[in-house]
């Protein structure tokens, strides 16, 4: 018999998932999985943090800067709300979208067996309302909120991977693992080739005030 929340609203599913984390919760929501329920979860977690960081950059964010935890050097952010906006709305889809590829393919390697629509769906249920914890621009009150979301969440990545990919709790910290030198090495690699053009151009604008 299939759990009374699969037939509920989205909103259900989100709670669901939060307030009974494990590996039966994600279990009972798989063949709900579907691209509208992902879209719709991304897309209101992109519209709150756009505008949550637009507010900020539009009050005192580009004076005494932000972080979105309770210690350690803030971000100082120039005076344009409405690019920074959108730039952290789009930055929302990218973020998730990455993210669930970059488990996904960590997931494949160590014996995973699910497919990335059955993994982005139950990581969708948790990632928004949790994410949406971080863009909320309260101050100290908001930054030990957001360190407490990112600290959950972590406990959530654990069983969704397990549920969606049918492995083990150990395979799955394994596949988190992954995920990490996975990213590590995106990010050396987009650093090194930022690096090569920005010499190439450098290297052409000198060349030109030399003739």
């Amino acid at each position: 018999m299939r759990a009374r929340t699969e037939r509920g609203p989205l909103a259900s599913h989100w709670m669901a998932v939060l307030i009974r984390p494990g590996v039966a919760a994600f279990d009972a929501r798989r063949s709900r999985a579907s691209w509208p329920a992902v879209w719709w979860s991304v897309a209101a977690l992109a519209l709150l943090e756009g505008a949550a960081v637009a507010w900020v950059v539009a009050g005192s964010g580009s004076q005494t800067g932000v972080s979105s935890l309770p210690f350690g050097p803030k971000l100082l952010l120039p005076r344009e709300p409405l690019w920074l906006g959108l730039a952290a709305f789009a930055g929302t889809f990218v973020e998730f979208f990455l993210f669930s590829w970059l488990l996904y393919v960590s997931a494949r390697l160590v014996g995973g067996r699910g497919a990335f629509l059955v993994q982005a769906y139950p990581m969708a249920l948790f990632w928004g309302p949790i994410d949406g914890a971080l863009a909320q621009p309260l101050g100290v009150i908001g930054s030990i909120v957001g360190l407490a979301a990112r600290i959950y969440a972590l406990a959530l990545l654990g069983p969704m991977p397990a549920s969606t990919h049918a492995m083990p709790l150990k395979r799955t910290w394994l596949a988190l693992l992954l995920v990490v030198a996975l990213g590590a090495l995106l990010a050396t690699l987009t650093f090194v080739c930022a690096f090569m053009l920005a010499f190439v151009f450098a290297g052409a604008w000198i060349s030109s005030l030399l003739r």
